[in-house]
């Protein structure tokens, strides 16, 4: 399908008579909200302060020529190639390049500058484990972290999956070899490229391509985290590969990816479920058409099985109590330092309104995921059953990890992230027209 055509496709509800596409509407949208949240760098000094009001005006005239390109160019094949090109010069002044600045400010200040904790407190456990010190069983006062923050409950848990500082270490060697000094935002900002990249994929028209890109890589709700070095990116770019892959058959490969992703962050543990579903689904049409039976359910649950085994069952067993506590005592509450209550959900909403006392006081998020997300994880999984598309099952998923979020302990906007990102591919995927079967197009 090339651009022009779909826009006359879309003619029946009156979009081919406007001078620009959805694409560009969503552009405006996402990159004025961003400008009002701009601070993705800390103006620490001249050179931060420089670049913020730089990328600012170049973003706003990436804008102004997306919108042009829209309203002047009439060809597609040449919109294309010219919105496409604007389209990455606005990622690497939006995303890339502030990146690339708070690494090299954090290099020339401290270890605790221009970073998130997370990031911080990671690069601590991987030289932990370097030095065949258990990061789940170690405490973290003689790291940078404990500048960051002195006096932050993380300085005693460590709340992230085995995978979040086993995965870097071959990198981390690498550069450090190199460069001398390593900032773990290098291995995330590929994981955000290769993220696009296979988001590029997915869709088949040209504005639907550039729209899922938009979407995902210009937003702010996913710029600001990214660039401080929360870990998400790692997680969703999984999450991303094991769905394209899966479009493909590609089943063990996709395994591979989403295995990653399990012992990553704990929100793909919640999106499991439902991909397993999809492929008892997958099984039973192969079935149908006597096309190898339950292999895609079989070799999927093999290959997971074996990575868990591999990279997160030593570290579980190296200190069973210490893993568990950090893992689920600590963020939920139980642990006698636990995580504080924080954020935009029912936890805070609870505080605000004076039912829990403090911040450190008990929240029931157990009973919630009882009362609340189990029934409906159970109705999600029952509309997906009677509707197994791919589209459906992402979008089971987002609303039960958006759920799982609001009524968590704590719930930090990064979180956010994976329900939105699942449902910009159920929206823009080309899932349509069946497994494998996305197309170039020439427009």
């Amino acid at each position: 399908m090339t651009e022009q055509s779909e826009n006359q496709t879309m003619g029946a509800t009156g979009e081919s008579q406007l001078p620009i596409g959805l694409d560009t509407v969503l552009l405006v949208l996402i990159l004025t909200i961003s400008l009002l949240y701009s601070r993705y760098i800390q103006t620490v000094n001249a050179l931060a302060y420089r670049w913020l009001h730089i990328g600012s005006f170049l973003v706003l005239a990436g804008i102004a020529g997306y919108v042009a390109v829209d309203f002047f160019v009439r060809d597609p094949k040449r919109g294309h190639r010219a919105k496409t090109g604007i389209l990455a010069g606005l990622i690497i002044v939006a995303a890339v390049t502030p990146m690339v600045t708070v690494i090299m400010l954090r290099h020339s200040i401290g270890p605790a500058a221009c970073i998130t904790d997370s990031a911080v407190q990671t690069e601590a456990a991987m030289n932990m484990i370097l030095r065949g010190k258990n990061p789940y069983v170690e405490n973290y006062y003689k790291t940078p972290l404990f500048k960051f923050d002195h006096k932050s409950p993380a300085l005693k848990h460590y709340v992230y999956l085995p995978l979040t500082f086993l995965l870097p270490i071959p990198f981390f060697l690498l550069v450090k070899a190199s460069l001398g000094w390593f900032d773990l935002r290098m291995l995330y900002l590929l994981f955000y490229l290769f993220t696009i990249l296979v988001l590029w994929k997915l869709p088949a028209a040209p504005t639907l391509r550039r729209a899922l890109v938009i979407v995902f890589a210009l937003n702010p709700e996913i710029i600001y985290y990214f660039v401080y070095g929360t870990n998400d990116i790692v997680a969703t770019a999984c999450l991303v590969a094991a769905v394209y892959l899966t479009s493909l058959r590609r089943y063990i490969p996709a395994a591979i990816f989403l295995g990653i992703g399990l012992l990553t962050k704990q929100f793909v543990i919640i999106f499991l479920p439902f991909y397993l579903l999809y492929l008892y689904g997958q099984g039973r049409r192969m079935w149908r058409e006597n096309d190898g039976s339950w292999t895609p359910l079989a070799k999927t649950c093999l290959v997971l099985g074996g990575i868990v085994a591999v990279f997160g069952l030593p570290m579980m067993l190296w200190n069973l109590n210490a893993f568990f506590d950090d893992i689920v005592r600590y963020p939920y509450g139980s642990a006698v330092a636990s995580w504080h209550i924080a954020g935009w959900g029912i936890s805070h909403a609870a505080l605000a309104s004076g039912l829990v006392k403090t911040d450190q006081s008990y929240f029931p998020s157990s009973l919630l995921y009882l009362v609340i997300l189990l029934p409906l994880s159970i109705a999600m999984a029952w509309r997906q059953f009677k509707d197994n598309t791919m589209s459906v099952m992402l979008t089971a998923a987002a609303l039960t990890i958006f759920v799982f979020v609001i009524v968590s302990r704590f719930t930090h906007n990064n979180y956010f992230y994976y329900a939105t990102t699942l449902l910009f591919l159920a929206y823009f995927g080309n899932f349509s027209r069946g497994a494998g079967q996305t197309k170039e197009v020439t427009a």
